[in-house]
């Protein structure tokens, strides 16, 4: 490699046997960090195995750290820099922001940015991790816990494959106020076998990762587009303890769809419930020790929601509000001005999509 001066990071866009040779002379000319692209190795059988062992001799024997192979790159809004070569940001200006994204799948990161530059949110760092022959998902985390420009960090998981360095990240992580948000491959057999072709990961036990999240305080999400639903109920706010989730519905069937309040409660670290309110236009209420009863609140939503928000103890919490269509947006004016506190808002008639 004949460059002047120290070289930071080499981006190898060769398949197989090159990208190795590649990784070689860039580890004899002290490069400090490669990404290797191409896949056709751990995820491609045993011959592919045998290249990714390579890799793994490289890194050793010379030092260098390497990202991927199998790895879209690496993309940061603030400075700016994209070591890809991904069309998902082949535009003008990446939009900025403060989630950091650490994914074990590379095409995702796209749909992800894309859905959220929808939204006007953006990113701080975009991380494709690939095979993790070297750097992982929880080395990069770990590093994110002392990046200034990220708030939150989000982890697109297809299997957990350095749970102690992931776990030590999570631990810092809470103690800096960032919190950790992952959504994993992998629940069925199906989604398994799909992880392992993608990426060579064996996804084990979701069980196992599902306690691993809970121990460690990474709130664990079951759709993929909560990745950017959860944050910003989650940053700049206090751990929530105890029972600190209020659940309010314009419909009886609402109570028993409240998982808007139990997953937005998971997120939070918080226990449900502290109490719910059923079809307040009906004038009836449960679980709420009586409080309601001599609230003026009959075909009157916006009082109801309004009040159980202030009385009850949901101060750093999240509430979690199911509403029917028609009375969307009666309920958005109502929580309009509890600026204060996590809301999650549900419409009613959404379908959701089958897990993975």
């Amino acid at each position: 490699i004949r460059l002047p001066g120290e070289i930071d990071h080499a981006y190898i866009l060769l398949n197989g046997k090159q990208a190795v040779d590649a990784l070689a002379a860039c580890g004899r000319r002290g490069v400090k960090v490669a990404s290797i692209l191409a896949g056709g190795f751990a995820d491609a059988g045993e011959a592919g195995a045998t290249l990714q062992q390579e890799l793994v001799r490289i890194v050793r024997e010379t030092g260098i750290r390497l990202v991927g192979p199998n790895s879209i790159g690496t993309v940061s809004s603030d400075p700016p820099m994209a070591l890809t070569a991904n069309a998902a940001f082949a535009v003008d200006k990446l939009r900025t922001g403060s989630w950091g994204l650490v994914s074990q799948s590379g095409s995702l990161i796209g749909a992800l940015l894309s859905r959220a530059d929808a939204r006007g949110i953006g990113f701080s760092r975009l991380i494709s991790v690939g095979n993790e022959v070297d750097l992982a998902v929880g080395e990069i985390a770990d590093l994110l816990v002392d990046d200034p420009k990220t708030k939150a960090i989000l982890l697109f998981m297809e299997t957990l494959r350095d749970g102690e360095r992931l776990a030590r990240a999570a631990r810092r992580a809470h103690a800096a106020g960032k919190p950790g948000i992952a959504y994993k491959l992998g629940r069925s057999e199906i989604g398994q076998e799909l992880a392992k072709s993608h990426t060579g990961a064996i996804a084990g036990s979701d069980a196992t990762f599902d306690a691993f999240c809970r121990r460690h305080g990474i709130a664990r999400v079951s759709m993929f587009e909560s990745l950017i639903d959860v944050p910003a109920l989650l940053i700049d706010r206090p751990a929530a303890k105890g029972k600190r989730v209020a659940v309010a519905t314009t419909t009886g069937g609402g109570e028993a769809g409240s998982g808007a309040g139990s997953g937005a409660a998971a997120a939070a670290g918080a226990t449900p419930f502290a109490g719910y309110v059923s079809d307040p236009c009906d004038g009836r209420t449960n679980g709420t020790a009586g409080m309601l009863d001599s609230l003026p609140y009959r075909n009157d939503a916006a009082t109801i929601f309004r009040r159980l928000a202030r009385s009850l103890p949901t101060r750093r919490g999240v509430l979690g509000v199911a509403t029917c269509d028609k009375g969307l947006p009666a309920m958005m004016m109502a929580l309009a001005g509890l600026r204060d506190l996590p809301t999650v808002l549900v419409p009613g008639g959404v379908t959701l999509p089958p897990e993975n």
